[in-house]
């Protein structure tokens, strides 16, 4: 399957498609089953070696983006904060019962 995967400066994946789409890509032909389509792609940087190249996953920063998700999930959303607020609000304005 050709894909063409944009690459920032360093050869980070920052997106991927079936059609050209950008200036800075590489287009490389993988099996449907690489990693990559169930993976965190923009964990995967890309290598240029002598017989073409190929993208490796950096454990380091797949860590990081998971942890990133992690803190994301953790942190309550500004709804969820002024639900918060309401509720305490209501409780020292009707009193603890």
């Amino acid at each position: 399957m050709e894909v063409y995967f944009s690459l920032d400066q360093d050869g980070y994946v920052t997106g991927m498609s079936s059609s050209s789409f950008s200036d800075n890509e590489v287009l490389l032909d993988l099996e449907e089953s690489h990693p990559i389509f169930t993976d965190e792609i923009y964990a995967y940087q890309y290598h240029q070696g002598i017989d073409g190249g190929e993208l490796v996953l950096d454990g380091a920063v797949k860590q990081e983006i998971i942890e990133e998700e992690e803190k994301k999930q953790q942190t309550p959303t500004d709804e969820e904060l002024n639900a918060i607020a309401l509720m305490e609000l209501a409780q020292k304005v009707y009193g603890e019962g």
